[in-house]
């Protein structure tokens, strides 16, 4: 649901990512290459 709720965040609101949507996804298990593979596809269909 983390990964959901930041690809959504970075999509509709992208000047509004701080630092804490990326921790958010870090203490649920997702290592840094995972948030730039998210990031990635967000852009991709951006």
């Amino acid at each position: 649901m983390a990964m959901l709720a930041y690809a959504e965040k970075l999509t509709a609101h992208p000047g509004d990512m701080v630092e804490a949507d990326v921790e958010a996804l870090r203490s649920v298990g997702f290592s840094d290459r995972d948030v730039l593979d998210i990031c990635e596809v967000v852009a991709y269909y951006a």
